[in-house]
């Protein structure tokens, strides 16, 4: 990563937190001409300012043969790469939102798949996770893009120190320790005191694989001949036990 880009980026999160490099991201792609100055105008929209030495530097590495900068190479750089490990989550969340088959998505159904049950302030009861999400939802547009998660997660991985405390983030942030299938189902605790969705059907989280073995027969009922539980075994004779105390030569006669 070049020096400029490494400023830009410092920059951005500086003044913007988390989502600092996201407002770039979205910034450069909706850049009409890619000619230098709008690529600073567009800059300067969001905040951040290069000095002139900084930013003829950044034209000149970034620049194409016709003068314009390249925005797709721009935004690659601002994104980033993560370690392998956090990159691993990362790409485990795209695949759990499907941004890696439609590349965006709406709004709404990333709030739906956001979840904020296990933030540190609801598990306190400082806020509800209602309160969480909305916090966390506002700064998005109406399409939300993979290069906007990919930007925001990057601005997370710079204000994270440990990999763990990364995994942990986007792991419970997602549910991506959850079935998928169940993802979409509201939870309520029964009298029984079993998970059970709205449907008042078991969760797939809370069911045993035990419940749901053979649940799906063929149908076929079989003979009550067949039904001989224990019979190979209910009349053997007993057996006797041996005369010596050696292990070698102590025989049953069945």
């Amino acid at each position: 990563m070049s020096s400029c880009v490494a400023l830009l980026r410092q920059t951005a999160i500086e003044r913007h937190g988390k989502h600092g490099l996201r407002l770039i991201v979205a910034a450069l792609h909706s850049v009409r001409r890619s000619d230098p100055e709008s690529v600073r105008s567009s800059l300067r929209d969001c905040g951040v300012f290069l000095p002139d030495q900084a930013f003829a530097q950044f034209v000149a590495q970034y620049a194409q043969k016709d003068g314009t900068v390249h925005i797709g190479a721009l935004v690659s750089q601002v994104i980033g790469k993560l370690n392998p490990h956090r990159q691993l989550v990362l790409d485990a969340l795209f695949d759990h939102l499907g941004l890696n088959r439609s590349g965006e998505m709406a709004k709404s159904a990333l709030y739906r798949a956001y979840d904020a049950s296990r933030h540190p302030d609801v598990l306190a009861g400082r806020r509800s996770a209602m309160e969480v999400t909305d916090t966390f939802m506002a700064p998005f547009g109406e399409v939300v893009s993979r290069d906007d998660i990919a930007a925001y997660y990057s601005a997370v991985s710079d204000l994270t120190p440990t990999d763990k405390a990364y995994d942990l983030l986007l792991v419970r942030s997602w549910s991506l320790d959850r079935p998928k299938s169940g993802l979409s189902d509201s939870l309520e605790l029964t009298n029984s005191s079993t998970m059970r969705t709205t449907e008042n059907t078991p969760h797939p989280l809370y069911q045993t694989s035990a419940s749901v073995i053979g649940s799906r027969s063929t149908g076929c009922t079989a003979e009550r001949s067949f039904n001989r539980t224990g019979a190979f075994t209910k009349h053997a004779p007993t057996p006797k036990p041996g005369t010596s105390l050696n292990t070698g030569t102590t025989r049953s006669i069945v």
